[in-house]
């Protein structure tokens, strides 16, 4: 990941959570995203794997001025087929040149 420039972050710092679900996420204190932003200004684009984690970003972050995608998440538990799944995370990445 570092070769090809990517971090992970979760869209929350802490909360409580019972089983594995984003939607039962209590108490969420989200990561200052914009703050890490501030502190590598070099950040050029934020991929969201949930809407969860994309609603949650907007509620607390909507002034960031920074690219944002949103692709399915790479969980089983996302129904659409594999190859889909590739294909927009690829386009995200911008792993596949061609992919408009």
């Amino acid at each position: 990941m570092l070769d090809n420039k990517i971090a992970l972050r979760d869209i929350y710092l802490c909360g409580e959570r019972d089983g594995s679900s984003d939607l039962n996420i209590k108490n969420g204190k989200p990561n200052d995203i914009a703050k890490l932003l501030r502190k590598y200004p070099n950040i050029g684009r934020i991929i969201f794997d949930s809407k969860t984690a994309e609603k949650i970003y907007y509620k607390y972050f909507s002034d960031v001025n920074i690219e944002k995608v949103y692709v399915p998440s790479p969980s089983s538990a996302c129904p659409k087929p594999l190859d889909e799944k590739i294909q927009m995370w690829g386009k995200a990445l911008k792993i596949f040149d061609n992919i408009k």
